[in-house]
């Protein structure tokens, strides 16, 4: 079933927002229509025929249309999207560079933000050469017909430090020199290499791109106010136009990612999916160029700007659907086969691509959640934790949707598995990190004789409470049972105890957490001195609604206090485990054996 997740950053106000002067308008019309005052009637008022849902406040402010327009022409070159939207995000990060060199503000840290736009382009050519080296061939048509020095954004390059330049032309040559063609812009490089006296670089393409066609960088260039507001506010625009870039990439091959799901090609579907959080990871790093901006200037431009907020991006708040939409065709093809996540996730090398495409699902999943607390953080440090965002949300309500997973089906399965473990492996846990700390001479765990109590009575009641606070789900009751100082339980022999009343809080709390109730019985009491065996049996149904039993004993010793100093449980933890398996997958397994999903690999 498809999810559209509620986020703080990611959802705009889709009512129809009105001015003051339009409500009052709107008021008074409706009372006029019941008058004798024709000229105020909402069916012939001029207001009334005009009125419209108002624009995307964010998208005016960037010229949003404006871009968009760029990021198609006529052409049959299937990656050209990719390709212009790469290099549109280079010479906008350029632009940007541009315009820090022209700042002559003390508060700009004119240096601070010339290394971290250098660092910045650095990282969008190392993604960009990954792209890049998996696009098809270009058409005849788009390649250049001519030798002219292109002019693109890179002319700031001129304006860089030796250093610097060396750097980013070093890295644009090794990011493209193995592409079977040539960008357009390397005679452009060259030329400025040459004017730091560094060596030209050599091309060994056989055809060159026509970079002015695909890019438009002059047209690119004119998309932005000419009148700045202040000196933050081309940095502001420019840096949003960049994100919008890199979130259609991503969403280029989310669709071709989507395409691939639906004719169960599952590996290639992993693949496309890997290159869309790539893009997403860029944008996040493109985002976090806004931290550079003077606070005092942006403030003033955040109150002209009001309620425009890159949280009203379309195009964002779209990326978690066109997920939704890959993982529902994985997700239809195993319920065909019969087929538990939990079981695709527990045998990767048995679903060796459908593990693959969930892995990269939750990748995903990941990157968008990552870009929510990157934009929490960073409206942090410009409005304080006790504001409210431009859409009227609490700003600290961000963290908790960026908590949500977008897909909360892989999010269950793998708590499941992580459950599961837990109790196949329950005789082992702990073992590693024990034998680490008895070599370096800790061992709390290997106890002394002790005396105490030798009641068998008071023993036998204390051990009702034991299993009886268990039932009714009392912790704290439960660890104060236990010595308060050198109390243990060993939950499974061979595993590291819980030792102290801390850990001990851990243990019982997480087995709250594992059994949503758990009924207790116990008997055959062997008493001897102040310790006591027990055999016992619990039947609970688990935190996902499965009815689980185990049985085993326990053996107890008591202080002379009445106060347990040891706790062994021994018994078969693995039993736990396949019982935790989905309760159809159990009985199948159990009479089939493990199913296959077709069509593996592409």
């Amino acid at each position: 079933m498809s999810r559209d997740i509620s986020w703080d950053i990611f959802t705009a106000n889709k009512k129809l927002i009105f001015s003051v002067t339009e409500i009052w308008f709107l008021r008074l019309a409706n009372q006029c229509s019941r008058t004798s005052l024709p000229s105020l009637n909402k069916h012939h008022h001029p207001m009334f025929t005009t009125l419209k849902v108002q624009p995307n406040p964010y998208e005016l402010y960037i010229l949003f249309d404006n871009l968009n327009k760029l990021w198609t022409i006529p052409t049959t070159w299937k990656h050209q999207p990719v390709f212009t939207c790469f290099f549109q995000a280079i010479e906008l990060t350029l632009r940007i560079t541009d315009d820090v060199l022209n700042d002559s503000r003390s508060s700009g840290f004119q240096e601070r933000r010339i290394q971290r736009l250098s660092d910045n382009l650095v990282r969008q050519m190392l993604v960009g050469e990954k792209l890049l080296s998996t696009v098809d061939a270009p058409p005849i048509e788009l390649l250049s017909k001519s030798k002219n020095i292109c002019l693109s954004g890179f002319a700031v390059l001129e304006r860089l430090e030796p250093k610097r330049v060396q750097r980013l032309t070093d890295q644009f040559y090794d990011s493209f020199k193995t592409l079977p063609f040539a960008i357009g812009i390397e005679p452009q490089l060259n030329a400025v290499r040459k004017q730091f006296g560094l060596q030209p670089k050599s091309l060994h393409q056989e055809c060159t791109l026509d970079y002015n066609a695909l890019v438009r960088p002059q047209l690119l260039a004119n998309i932005r106010e000419a009148q700045v507001q202040n000196q933050e506010d081309h940095t502001f625009s420019t840096v949003h136009q960049s994100i919008e870039c890199w979130i259609y990439i991503a969403h280029f091959y989310l669709r071709e990612a989507g395409n691939f799901a639906g004719e169960h090609f599952w590996d290639k579907a992993a693949t496309y999916t890997e290159y869309a959080s790539e893009c997403i990871n860029v944008a996040i790093d493109q985002s976090q160029l806004l931290d550079m901006m003077t606070l005092a200037d942006f403030h003033y431009l955040r109150v002209l700007l009001r309620e425009a907020s890159g949280a009203q991006s379309k195009s964002v708040r779209q990326l978690p659907s066109q997920g939704r939409a890959i993982f529902e065709q994985l997700n239809k093809a195993l319920r065909e086969a019969d087929v538990d996540l939990v079981h695709v996730l527990d045998n990767p090398s048995l679903y060796s691509s459908q593990y693959a495409l969930v892995r990269s699902l939750s990748r995903f999943s990941k990157h968008i959640q990552d870009f929510l607390f990157r934009h929490y953080l960073l409206v942090l440090s410009v409005a304080g934790s006790n504001s409210y965002g431009s859409l009227g949300y609490k700003i600290n309500s961000m963290v908790e949707r960026a908590a949500q997973p977008i897909f909360p089906e892989i999010d269950q399965a793998n708590h499941d598995l992580l459950m599961i473990t837990n109790f196949r492996y329950g005789q082992q846990s702990g073992r590693l990190i024990m034998e680490k700390e008895i070599a370096a001479g800790y061992n709390p765990y290997s106890l002394l004789p002790i005396s105490g109590i030798e009641d068998s009575d008071f023993i036998l009641a204390r051990i009702a409470e034991y299993f009886e606070y268990i039932h009714v789900r009392n912790g704290e009751a439960w660890v104060a049972l236990y010595d308060d100082k050198i109390g243990q339980f060993c939950d499974c022999l061979g595993s590291k105890p819980y030792f102290g009343q801390a850990k001990l809080r851990v243990f019982i709390n997480a087995m709250f957490d594992t059994f949503a109730s758990i009924n207790t019985r116990f008997w055959n009491p062997r008493i001897h001195q102040n310790k006591a065996q027990i055999d016992w049996q619990f039947d609970t149904v688990s935190y996902n609604g499965i009815k689980v039993t185990f049985e085993g004993t326990e053996e107890f010793v008591f202080n002379e206090d009445g106060k347990i100093v040891n706790a062994i449980a021994h018994w078969e933890p693995n039993d736990v485990a396949k019982q935790l398996w989905p309760t159809t997958f159990r009985k199948r397994r159990a009479t089939e054996g493990c199913p296959f999903v077709k069509r593996n690999s592409a």
